[in-house]
This record gives C-alpha cells, structure tokens and sequence, in this order.
C-alpha cells in the first residue's frame, strides 16, 4: 500500500484533503481525514490557505479520551472557533448540486461493482469553489478477497481507479441511489494486489467503522451535519474561500519547523494534545535507555563532556540537547537552556521514542518557567502535562520516573506560591512514584532524593531562602527520617549533593547546632560553585551570612 498524502513542490508542506465534518451530541463540529495526514503535523495544527502562498490554521489534532492500539486510518480535526463560519457542511453529487447524504452502513460485497465518486475541491481566494470529479468502480469480490487479513477485517476495501493522485488521502467516496449521496468510504492510499503489479487499485477506509471507531476512541456520539452554513463572502471576511468535503488542507513538513521560531511553552501544549493518541512500542527503548541514563550522570555530575557526545539517532541527539538544556538552566542561562529544549523538540518527530522524549521536555519546561517567574504557564503545562503523563503511564509509554519528577515540579509550585499543604501532598507523591520506580528497575532512583529533600524542607520550614526561618516547624522527626534515607544512596552525584547539605543545614540550624549548620553550609557552598549550580549557590550563601549573624551576637 501507497499512503497518498504528498508533499508540496517547495517541500515545506504535505497536503491531504478533508473528507467533510461531523458534529458531536453537542453539535460541535469537526472535520475528518486520515491519520496519516495528521500524523505528519508535527506543530500539531492543520492549516488552509487563504492566498496561493499564505497558509493560515484552520484547527488542531484532536487529544483523544483514550490511548489504545491505533488500526483504523481516520482522525478528527478541532477546528479554531473562527475557521467554523468557513466550514461547507453540505456534500455535492457530480453535477455539483448539494444533497441529502448518509453514510453507507450495508456490507461492502452489496456494492461491488457500483460506481462511486469523489470530488476535488479547488479555491479561487475570491469565494467561489470549482471541482473535479473522478469515478471508480468498487472492486469486484475476486479483488476485494486479495486484500490482506489485516485491512479486511477492519473493513476496508478496493476501489478500481486510475486517477486517484497523490493529495488525496483522506478524501472521500461517494455513491449516488436516488437523490441521496451515501458516502462508501474515505481514501487512503494506492495498493497493489498479488495478481498484478500496476497500482490502479485504491485502498478506502469504511466510514462506518471509522466513525464507530471515532466513537470509541473519543468517547461521543458522532453524525453528520444536519444543516449547511454556506455564507456570503464580505470585506469583513479573514479568509476569501470555504473549505469543503475534498478541500485540501496541509501540514507543516518537520523540516520547516526547524527553521521557524516559536514560544517553547506553547509548541509543547500543542504536542501534549498531537501525541495523546500515539501509539507506543515497548520495544522502541533498550539501547536509548541506556543513553538516557549515562546522560543524566553527565548532568547529576556536572560533566561538561555531555556536549562532545557522539550521537547515533535522532533519539539520541534529542536526549541529549535536552541535557545539555537541564545543564544550563542548573547554571540558570535560560537564553541558552530555552535555545537547547527547542532543538530537542524540532527533533522530537523524527525519534523513536518520541512519548519518552516529550515527557522529559515538560519536566524540563515547567522547570524553566518556573525559575523565570511564568508561574500561570506552569500551572497550565503541569495540569496538561500531568493528564499526558498518567495516560502514556497505563501502556507503559512514560517511565515512572518521569511522573515522579512531574509531581516534584509540582510542590515546587506550590511552595512558590505558598500553598504549603498542596506542596506536601504533591511531594509524597512525587516519592511514591520515584519508589515505584526503584522497585520496577530494581536499582536505587536518584529522583527520589529530590523528593525527600522536598518533603524534609517543607517540614523544617526554613524556606528557600531562608526567609521563614523563625516560623514554627512542622515535623523535624520525618525530617530526619528523610536524611538517614540518604544514606541508601552511597555516593551522591553533585547535584543530589547539594540538595541533602541545605536540608542538613536546615536540620542542624532547627535543632539549635548553629555551628555544625554553618559548616554544611559552607560544604554546600563550595560544591554548588565548583558545579556551577547557581540557586543552590544563593541558597547557601544566604544561610551562611544568617548563621554568622547568629554565631556573632
């Protein structure tokens, strides 16, 4: 099989076609066309054009209610709110004439031999729509029994063409009974059967089952629009065209949004809702699990050797810009750490591992907006990111580490915005999964020394910078707890390090060993400057000149 979505002539776009729109029980609308079409999206958004070289999103790939094995080549589109005024709801048989339509729901072996049609839809940006009209002939049994067991038992079928051209894909094929359309079938893409070697078959998608499978997939009702919303053109208008069943659309090639710039919390939300549906293979990961963990000893370590790595996918090569990204915003150089995160997220498409990989751009992401005081886009990227990251975590698609490091973000946004009890919660269950993690691989998860750090300085109560240090504690008694758990650890990476002498600083100065607090945080000091970890750097040089006081009086 040929899948039909093609290129542009300047390479920067692939196009399909929309097959037409169903509304919900709620009768919002959404436009149909084939997975593949919106699989190569790889900004997440489907786009019109309202000039022969302006191209202007029409709508989104819709996040689907549930993640399961993807085996049927159809999706919806969301369409933005002011694209709806452009959207022709109605179908037109071959003479062009809008008419009452169905979708074909009788077996395929009922219309073998039946012609059936698609149209074409063409632009002239003044309004006017003009089309081409290609027939077919639904293939006889003979030919239908040649196609493979997997796309007959989902209910696909051929359609004996020759003028189904590249662009197609997603299109869709209509019968004429009476004065009522059926729509057969959605356009996939070419095949060839066993007993002949010229392409003039094209594969079709059953409607019906692709609705029903839609159905499932996103938990709704669907059916086709009931009524048409045709306008007329005016000055007023943002786009000078409709876009109707067999319009085209387009998708951003992956290449081109490497050379375009885009805001790095935004694009990420978008591919929050892209890859909800993606389907994920278990086995996609050894080789790359094994790079991912060696760079993140690069990064724990503060080893500046991680940007002479060599790289031998576009996986790799993503894992590591990320890396490279973590390791300068622990210097906070969020210029070039926001510089690295959007290389990896250009390179997202193309990895293997791609759910892996945008799991670890969040944490990485709401970290840095974080550190740059956008605390309304983090909130929103860990409420998204959170329903993301459990979903892909029920097909094994997110590691456990991952979710741990997302609830650790968490408390640290609620301890910034002094929601303590929230913090707290979201700290334990930041450990939780870290714990969860340690008893999956089998080997000690140093996540979960962020966690313990979290929960230990919540309950000394001393704050980030000390500022809340004359305040009641809470619990030293966990927070000791929490520092002998430190000690399962061994030898602790630089950065891990650091984060257990502040909360034994804490613990010294709560305690009243001002002394002994003084001194670790000086050993914190010195390990945060030679590392280049600038907030645990501040944090210890702000204990310090407290302490002294103290030591002085």
């Amino acid at each position: 099989m040929a899948k039909i979505c093609t290129k542009d002539e300047n390479s920067k776009w692939h196009k399909g076609r929309i097959g037409g729109y169903l509304e919900d029980e709620d009768r919002y609308l959404y436009g149909i066309t084939c997975r593949h079409v919106t699989q190569s999206a790889s900004d997440g958004i489907i786009y019109t054009k309202d000039a022969p070289e302006n191209h202007v999103p029409f709508g989104k790939i819709v996040q689907s209610k549930d993640h399961f094995k993807i085996d049927t080549d159809i999706d919806l589109i969301f369409i933005n709110e002011d694209m709806l005024i452009y959207c022709e709801k109605s179908y037109r048989n071959s003479k062009g004439e809008i008419c009452p339509v169905r979708i074909y729901a009788g077996s395929v072996k009922d219309i073998c031999g039946c012609k059936v049609f698609l149209r074409s839809v063409h632009c002239s940006f003044n309004g006017e729509l003009s089309s081409d009209v290609t027939y077919g002939i639904v293939a006889n049994a003979d030919n239908q029994n040649q196609l493979d067991e997997n796309h007959a038992m989902r209910g696909n079928f051929l359609v004996k063409s020759t003028n189904i051209c590249p662009g197609d894909s997603g299109n869709v094929l209509l019968m004429e009974r009476d004065d009522t359309l059926y729509i057969v079938g959605m356009v996939v893409g070419g095949y060839t059967t066993a007993s002949t070697i010229s392409e003039d078959f094209c594969l079709c998608g059953n409607l019906h089952h692709g609705k029903m499978f839609l159905e499932k997939q996103f938990g709704k009702t669907f059916q086709l629009p009931k009524t048409s919303n045709i306008v007329p053109v005016n000055n007023e208008n943002a786009i000078k065209c409709f876009i109707s069943s067999g319009s085209v659309i387009w998708v951003k090639d992956p290449e081109d949004i490497v050379k375009s710039d885009f805001i790095l919390f935004e694009h990420l939300i978008t591919l929050i809702d892209c890859f909800g549906y993606k389907t994920f293979s278990t086995n996609e990961t050894k080789l790359e699990n094994y790079f991912e963990e060696q760079l993140s000893k690069h990064v724990n370590s503060r080893n500046e050797s991680i940007h002479t790595i060599t790289c031998h996918s576009s996986s790799e090569e993503c894992f590591r810009q990320c890396m490279i990204g973590c390791q300068y915003l622990y210097s906070e150089n969020f210029i070039k750490s926001d510089e690295h995160l959007k290389v990896a997220i250009r390179l997202i498409s193309k990895a293997s591992c791609r759910n892996r990989l945008l799991c670890k751009l969040i944490t990485y992401s709401t970290w840095q907006l974080l550190e740059t005081g956008k605390l309304d886009n983090m909130k929103k990227l860990l409420e998204d990111g959170e329903s993301y990251m459990l979903k892909m975590k029920e097909c094994n698609a997110c590691p456990l580490k991952s979710v741990g490091y997302h609830y650790f973000d968490y408390a640290r946004y609620y301890r910034r915005t002094n929601n303590l009890n929230e913090a707290m919660s979201m700290a334990r269950k930041s450990l939780e999964y870290f714990e969860l993690d340690e008893k999956y691989r089998g080997k000690p998860s140093h996540g979960k020394c962020f966690a313990l750090s979290m929960i230990a300085r919540l309950n000394l109560q001393c704050g980030e910078n000390f500022e809340t240090k004359d305040q009641k504690m809470i619990d030293i008694e966990e927070a000791e707890e929490c520092i002998v758990d430190f000690k399962s650890f061994g030898k602790l990476p630089a950065v891990e390090k650091t984060s257990y002498l502040l909360v034994k600083t804490d613990l010294h100065y709560r305690k009243g060993e001002i002394e002994k607090a003084q001194r670790c945080a000086r050993k914190c000091f010195c390990l945060a400057a030679q590392n280049h970890l600038k907030q645990e750097l501040s944090q210890a040089q702000i204990r310090i000149k407290e302490l002294s006081k103290m030591l002085n009086k």
